[in-house]
């Protein structure tokens, strides 16, 4: 006995077993039913959704000796003939291959004979958007005003090459794209039936490649069978499909949020060599950026089963910022439109990954990247992870080792960078002075202009001072809350945040809400308070006052918008949650007490603090001074920043 395909072995046979298409099925069954039957019908859809085999169930239902059903019988000889394609009054047209007028004609020669045995001669005429123009002319007044024994089904994959007056003669019906997750349960099914050992992810990369398609995965599926000896395994798929190892995948957005070029270069080498495809490459690692999205934005939604390295890429997820991924996610995108224009699709990846080495956001990228690549590798996945910490879902002890370790690479961090600072401060000095010794002799006209940068260069120990306490994350932190708390406070203020600051940025954050936490007991409890981001806005801008019946909050008049039931709701929940109890919440407008500050007046007033006493250390040095003396150098007060 011949093999027979399991695209045809499994194809459907009563309309309950058609997957993926219930709009469909359910409006022809109602037909049935109700026998309100049309004369034509038009079912439009990409290849493998469907079409032809539920246009043979609805002629199967229209045949059936018992009634015209949505439920036939499938025993009689009728439902055989069609299921078998030897019924004589189920006339199935290939339309691809007669594309002529004098088939057509001759087509409708025979329509005015009534059926041999059936109720009604049936007509499917496959790919129909194929017919020539005078073939659908020809067609137009039968199709409109058939005979009342024939009826017509037409498929078609492009339904926009149909006539406008096809297109009104028939009820048309859209058979939409299968779901990866019902085409992956279908094929599990059909599998255990077929007693073929197959691997879950085999079978969803199987799924996932079929786009949508039903026939698509049953030819995959054989495929697979024959390539892994009768068992379906990731390997046996990766290899038909020519998929790349999504470990070398992660691998390589790893070495990105690193700025490791060098290992980037020895990846591309690696797919070179097996000869991949290019595009598929570049689509590959917009998919694992996407799973990365989901991680940290919905974490929740996330689905282990998706992938086989989950834990690896939460790992990931917690080092690279939202906003790193959205640029990378972009960038690769951008490439991959820009691919057919590269000189060679392997140049267009070489410079897309390029440009995402050389556009890390607050990196510094120098000429040569494969030699400063190792050197950039822990300030960068340090720099970022504050921002993504509180997006997973973690348990508390993978939370309380997650919050340590952060801290611990932060002080690392800003160690390191005051280590560095020093030493170029120094080696600045010192040019700087052999720069005075040699210019004692001579005179300058013009005016020397020293910016920020130059100030902190020239002798960074006068910062030292400023700030002395060392900044000690503890593992009840909120990281998240970092820039929350403080992005109303600077958008106000004088301070220029931009991305090549962002780490003195987050420093100096921490540091304000450390002490405006010292200074205001308010302040400290928000910092602690487990609260929604919309309570905690309104709260930050409120100052707190205890009363006999409880606690009232005073509210400025110009922020009495944020004063909703919902951010109300929010913060006495979260207050009553803290106490262990009810608590009397009332919030009032105030603006007659200026003396009482809110967390964020608080901070703001910090802020400036910090900011005055770094302008007064350096207009008090003496080195800045001596600038100012002999070279008639001009302080940009306005340059001058704390850290």
């Amino acid at each position: 006995m011949n093999y027979q395909v399991l695209a045809r072995k499994w194809r459907p046979q009563e309309f309950s077993e058609v997957i993926g298409q219930k709009h469909i099925v359910s409006a022809l069954s109602n037909t049935l039913s109700l026998d309100r039957i049309h004369h034509a019908y038009l079912f439009s859809g990409t290849r493998g959704v469907g079409k032809t085999t539920i246009a043979r169930l609805f002629a199967k239902g229209l045949s059936c000796k018992v009634r015209i059903t949505a439920t036939p019988c499938g025993s009689c000889h009728h439902c055989r003939d069609i299921v078998e394609g030897c019924f004589v009054d189920l006339i199935e047209i290939d339309a691809a291959s007669r594309t002529k007028v004098e088939d057509t004609r001759d087509l409708l020669d025979n329509i005015q004979y009534y059926p041999a045995q059936g109720r009604f001669k049936i007509y499917l005429i496959d790919e129909v958007h194929m017919l020539s123009r005078h073939s659908f002319n020809a067609l137009l007044k039968t199709l409109e005003e058939p005979p009342g024994h024939v009826k017509f089904i037409l498929a078609t994959t492009d339904p926009q090459k149909l006539p406008v007056t096809i297109l009104s003669r028939c009820l048309q019906f859209h058979l939409k794209l299968i779901d990866e997750d019902l085409i992956r349960v279908q094929l599990q099914s059909i599998l255990k039936s077929e007693n073929i050992s197959a691997e879950d992810r085999g079978v969803r990369l199987i799924a996932h490649a079929a786009e949508g398609s039903m026939r698509d995965a049953l030819s995959l599926t054989d495929q697979a069978i024959v390539m892994g000896k009768g068992v379906i395994t990731v390997n046996s798929v990766h290899d038909m499909l020519g998929m790349f190892d999504d470990d070398k995948i992660l691998s390589l957005i790893e070495a990105l949020v690193n700025s490791n070029g060098e290992l980037v270069m020895n990846i591309i080498n690696e797919v070179a060599v097996y000869g991949n495809n290019w595009d598929s490459f570049l689509e590959k690692i917009l998919e694992i950026l996407h799973y990365i999205a989901i991680l940290q934005f919905l974490p929740s939604s996330f689905r282990e089963d998706m992938v086989s390295f989950g834990l690896r890429l939460r790992k990931v997820a917690r080092l690279i910022s939202p906003e790193d991924v959205q640029l990378y996610y972009q960038i690769v995108l951008i490439g991959r439109k820009e691919l057919p224009l590269a000189p060679s699709h392997r140049m267009g990846v070489e410079m897309t990954l390029f440009r995402a080495l050389v556009f890390h956001p607050g990196e510094v990228i120098s000429s040569s990247i494969m030699s400063s690549s190792k050197d950039r590798k822990g300030v960068s996945s340090c720099s970022s992870v504050p921002d993504v910490i509180d997006t997973l879902e973690l348990d508390s002890d993978e939370r309380l080792q997650c919050l340590s370790e952060t801290a611990t690479q932060l002080i690392d961090s800003q160690n390191q960078l005051r280590l560095h600072k020093s030493g170029i401060s120094q080696l600045k000095n010192n040019k700087m002075m052999s720069k005075i010794d040699r210019s004692l002799n001579r005179d300058l006209e013009k005016p020397l202009k020293i910016n920020k940068g130059d100030l902190l260069s020239y002798n960074s120990t006068v910062f030292k001072d400023v700030f002395k306490k060392e900044t000690v994350l503890s593992a009840g932190c909120n990281l998240s809350l970092l820039e929350e708390q403080l992005h109303d406070v600077f958008q106000k203020s004088d301070f220029p945040y931009n991305k090549r600051n962002h780490q003195s940025y987050q420093l100096l954050m921490m540091k304000v809400i450390e002490e405006a936490s010292a200074r205001d007991p308010w302040s400290s409890k928000l910092a602690i308070l487990t609260i929604s981001k919309l309570g905690k806005n309104l709260a930050l801008h409120t100052w707190k006052e205890k009363k006999e019946y409880g606690i009232c909050l005073h509210l400025r008049s110009g922020n009495r918008h944020l004063s909703t039931l919902e951010a109300n709701k929010e913060l006495h929940e979260a207050l009553n949650q803290d106490a262990g109890y009810i608590i009397d919440l009332r919030i009032v407008e105030d603006d007659d007490n200026k003396l009482m500050l809110t967390p964020l007046e608080w901070q703001n007033k910090i802020y400036h603090e910090r900011l005055i006493k770094a302008r007064k250390l350096i207009l008090k040095d003496k080195y800045i001074k001596s600038l100012c003396d002999f070279f008639d150098a001009i302080i940009e007060e306005e340059s001058i920043q704390p850290l």
